[in-house]
């Protein structure tokens, strides 16, 4: 939003406030309250004990995410917190007013801009449980991805062991309202990992959005390593219970009762060594690690289109990973793969568009390897649209798009994002539209350089 449009928001705010004072006075006056229209007492600002209805909420609402979206500070600054700061500074030049007889907008506007910016935040390591490699040696896993970190238990114990406080209090289930590490340590007993995940200069709520998309950004890449059938058992605490085992009853229709139970680890099927094996292909995907992943839990804003697409293919390859439903896997692995390649929605035959930028960034020179993706992913789209359109395809054609499709993922999808990043570096589009144009316009000749 432009200055102008928020000033014209805070404008409409304070003819609906000074609307709902009169709408109370006179009700106050008459002694009936009933007088009082049903949305004019709808919203009290707790901060500045402002009272207004809902369509002055609105436009307070609305100005606060303008300041908010123009500093680029949605991702770090909830829009709540926004919301009682502008109302805070109308609430002072209110009462400047009366002595000046001055209400400036533009003053309004300006302060409010700098007490959002200096709301107070928190900085710290976001420690997210995760489950990756349950059942399998992992004692001194120490893993580094950018800024994130991957490591085992006996590695967190040794960054952040026990503070005396936290030791005179193991007895305690809590300590002044927050969980005690006993707490924390029978919660994450199940969990074979921990995701380190730095951030700065956030709201709270709003940091353990960041730290998750991180982390969720680093398990996508084991994901898409091991493939469909082990990537879907890895997950960060919350996304599903741990279970290292399951157990089952069945009641016949004469009342026998038929109690089974089954063992089994619920992190991926990694081998011994499997770090070794992961560092490997990070390697090749260095400035993925050292550029884009910081960018994403640094709280930089969604107007960079590159960082959006990079949001919206995140969550929609880790969504292809979590549903236990096949067909929707489907759609959403293929409609990560729609974003990262720019297509837009009017393009024609997308099924042979995609299937055929897919193999280009995926090949990596290996006309074979080519052939083999572009029949992949025509194929999983095709499957993909019959979906989406209601014709049911059966199971078997499901898993017959995805079974091969899987082996070649990383690659596509790294090298994609890979392609994204360089575009932001060089080209620095503002919009989608540029980013999209220049995606057409580079694409070709920046796979075919060695």
């Amino acid at each position: 939003m432009t200055e102008d449009e928020i000033e014209q928001e805070l404008h409409s705010f304070l003819e609906e406030w000074a609307s709902t004072q009169s709408d109370i006075k006179k009700s106050i006056g008459s002694k009936d309250l009933s007088q009082i229209d049903g949305s004019s007492l709808s919203v009290q600002m707790v901060m500045g004990n402002t009272l207004v209805n809902k369509i002055g909420m609105s436009h307070l609402v609305t100005a606060a995410k303008g300041i908010l979206e123009r500093e680029h500070l949605q991702r770090q600054i909830t829009l709540s917190t926004a919301v009682k700061v502008v109302d805070q500074v109308i609430t002072a030049e209110r009462e400047s007013y009366q002595t000046s007889g001055k209400f400036n907008l533009k003053h309004v506007i300006k302060q409010s801009t700098a007490n959002i910016r200096h709301s107070p935040t928190m900085s710290g390591t976001f420690v997210l449980p995760a489950n990756i490699a349950m059942g399998v040696d992992h004692d001194e896993t120490d893993l580094t991805v950018g800024p994130i970190k991957i490591v085992s238990r006996s590695v967190l114990d040794k960054l952040y062991p026990a503070t005396p406080a936290e030791l005179d209090n193991a007895d305690k289930s809590e300590i002044r309202g927050s969980f005690s590490r006993e707490v924390w340590t029978d919660y994450t007993q199940n969990y074979d990992h921990f995701i380190l995940v730095p951030i700065n200069n956030h709201e709270r709520e709003l940091g353990k959005r960041s730290a998750e998309l991180g982390a969720e950004f680093v398990l996508n890449l084991l994901r898409l390593l091991v493939g469909f059938r082990g990537g879907r058992r890895i997950l960060l605490a919350g996304d599903a219970p741990p279970k290292t085992w399951t157990a089952e009853l069945v009641v016949s229709d004469i009342n026998e009762r038929e109690y089974s139970a089954s063992r089994g680890s619920y992190g991926a099927p990694f081998e011994k060594g499997w770090q070794k094996f992961f560092t490997s292909h990070l390697n090749s995907v260095i400035y993925i690690t050292t550029s884009l992943v910081p960018q994403l839990i640094r709280g930089c804003d969604l107007s960079d289109p590159v960082i959006e697409r990079l949001v919206y293919s995140n969550d929609l390859i880790s969504n292809s990973f979590k549903d236990t439903y096949a067909p929707m896997r489907l759609v959403s692995i293929t409609s990560a793969l729609e974003a990262l390649t720019m297509l837009s929605s009017a393009d024609n035959l997308k099924a042979d568009e995609l299937a055929k930028r897919c193999s280009i960034a995926g090949a990596m020179g290996d006309l074979q390897r080519k052939s083999d993706i572009y029949d992949q992913v025509y194929n999983a789209y095709k499957v993909r649209n019959e979906i989406v359109h209601g014709d049911s395809p059966s199971e078997t054609d499901i898993y017959k798009a995805m079974t091969p499709l899987e082996d070649s993922l990383y690659y596509v999808v790294l090298k994609l994002i890979e392609f994204l990043g360089w575009l932001q570096a060089n080209y620095s589009p503002q919009s989608a539209r540029p980013l999209r144009r220049k995606f057409t316009e580079q694409f070709e000749s920046y796979f075919a350089s060695p």
